[in-house]
């Protein structure tokens, strides 16, 4: 439908109309009673205004420093420097912590995986955790440019101390660099391996790296970046194990009913939104 065209007096009728009413804004702006009236509505609201953007930048940094690790997970990372400096952070005495088979094995899997990453750091790789949760296989993924092409290399940490590897993760592991096309990977364990495992692994660039020999390769690094790798894996609580699942500390529980009754084992302190456990 088209629309109406309005006659042109229209705008001028529209115009007259408003005059009276800018005539009497005009009148009481000129007294002084409504100036200070205005005067005091607009600082009043000008504070409102302030205090309701502060009061919800602290809201906003409260729910930030709520989460759970927090703090831990902005921690100072290791760089590549090997004159790298831990000014702000937690120093820890040489005489009370000495790297060792004990120590290595002592690691819980992240500050484990945390370790491979760092040595790594140190020798000038660029090395990255994958993300966490399910890694497909991969807990690190490592870099290194030679000659102007840069080479990716893959990295599994099994923090199993007391346990050999067996050939079944490692063969696993083998058949997730050849889908990805990644030709070198390195296995490490804080442990040992079968002798299935390195058969299995013998003239293929898969590296198996047990506990004993990561201490070599630590021994092998100047004594200040041995001193800052120590310091780095050291920090804090090294032992409780680390959720996979919401990357926070877990807690020891004991099992109430089932096969596993009486026995402790490891639990996320998110249950029940978080059922993840480990064995103790």
């Amino acid at each position: 439908m088209p629309r109406k065209r309005r006659k042109k007096g229209y705008q001028l009728v529209k115009l007259l109309l408003l005059l009276p009413v800018a005539a009497m804004l005009l009148f009481l702006t000129q007294r002084q009673q409504v100036i200070d009236w205005l005067h005091t509505l607009f600082y009043g609201l000008l504070e409102l205004s302030l205090l309701a953007i502060a009061g919800y930048v602290l809201w906003q940094l409260f729910k930030k420093l709520r989460k759970p690790g927090y703090f831990r997970n902005n921690k100072r990372k290791i760089t590549d420097s090997p004159n790298y400096s831990l000014d702000n952070d937690v120093r820890f005495s040489s005489a009370d912590k000495q790297w060792s088979l004990e120590l290595i094995r002592e690691l819980e899997w992240r500050r484990f995986e945390q370790l491979c990453r760092d040595y790594y750091r140190l020798r000038r790789y660029t090395a990255d955790f994958t993300k966490t949760g399910a890694d497909g296989g991969v807990d690190v993924l490592l870099r290194k440019k030679i000659n102007r092409c840069t080479y990716t290399m893959y990295v599994q940490c099994k923090a199993w101390p007391s346990n050999k590897v067996g050939v079944k993760p490692v063969r696993e592991f083998y058949g997730v660099m050849a889908a990805d096309q990644i030709k070198t990977g390195f296995f490490f364990t804080s442990g040992s391996f079968t002798q299935e495992a390195k058969i299995f692994a013998k003239n293929k660039k898969l590296h198996l790296i047990s506990g004993s020999v990561l201490l070599g390769m630590v021994k092998q690094l100047p004594d200040n970046q041995q001193e800052q790798l120590l310091q780095n894996v050291t920090r804090g609580d090294y032992k409780t194990p680390t959720c996979p699942n919401c990357d926070i500390k877990m807690v020891s529980r004991t099992a109430r009913k089932g096969a596993s009754a009486g026995q402790s084992f490891w639990g996320c302190i998110n249950y029940p939104r978080c059922h993840q456990t480990l064995k103790q």
